[in-house]
């Protein structure tokens, strides 16, 4: 007996062709489309940062990182004092009168170094007010005595001196504007770490000096009074005999 042959169901292949034919272009869709787009992402949209744009990283871990806080843990210029003292000596400019001239002009002179910058400052001025060239004359009176000089950590120079700096004004206004702006500017070029000075008269801060000058702030050297970013003369005759 024969077994009767069971016809074909094409309704059903036709509906799961239907169906794969569905699910491959949703696929498609899904992950065909996608990844091309991301692989287009993966590069730097065109405008946006780059590895050359980007600032650069700073170290966290780095104590002169600009911008960071506690970048100056020291005193300023404690390295360059230390090289000084272990040099032995130091370079000066010292800030001179030299006749028919208004403005000041510096005068190179090599002295001993002290041990720490606050001495060292101390030194200069010192120096300074001794000093007794062929040409040359200090423009502060010889009579004036450095109490005491110190630095901040702010590259602040304070100097503290007897009232005989303040009582003189034997050379008239322009005497007092040389031997104030005499001494800032002997420090601040003789120490690059040292910004400004200020002025104090036996440990007190005053507002003036005979009205010419205002001491109230701390004073930067100015190129009216003396010649800045000029060559230093070499002394003719220091003033270290007898």
């Amino acid at each position: 007996m024969s077994r009767k042959k069971q016809p074909v169901p094409w309704r059903v292949v036709g509906v799961s062709t239907a169906l794969f034919v569905v699910l491959v272009a949703l696929g498609w869709l899904l992950f065909g489309g996608n990844g091309s787009n991301g692989g287009e992402q993966e590069g730097v949209e065109p405008g946006g940062p780059t590895a050359e744009t980007l600032p650069p990283a700073t170290d966290p871990e780095d104590p002169d990182a600009p911008g960071e806080p506690g970048a100056q843990t020291t005193p300023p210029g404690v390295s360059r004092a230390a090289a000084r003292a272990a040099a032995g000596t130091m370079e000066l400019h010292l800030f001179l009168i030299v006749p028919g001239l208004e403005r000041l002009v510096p005068v190179s002179q090599t002295v001993g170094a002290p041990a720490t910058l606050d001495a060292q400052v101390r030194a200069a001025v010192q120096a300074l007010i001794a000093w007794d060239g062929a040409d040359t004359t200090s423009p502060v009176p010889p009579d004036a005595r450095l109490r005491e000089a110190w630095v901040s950590p702010a590259g602040i120079a304070y100097l503290d001196f007897y009232r005989g700096f303040y009582d003189f004004g034997g050379g008239g206004s322009l005497g007092e504007l040389h031997a104030v702006y005499g001494v800032v500017a002997t420090v601040t070029q003789s120490f690059p770490e040292v910004a400004a000075v200020q002025f104090l008269i036996e440990g007190e801060q005053v507002d003036e000096r005979h009205g010419h000058v205002d001491l109230s702030q701390p004073l930067r050297p100015s190129s009216e009074w003396v010649v800045l970013d000029a060559p230093r003369r070499q002394p003719m005759q220091p003033s270290d005999e007898g």
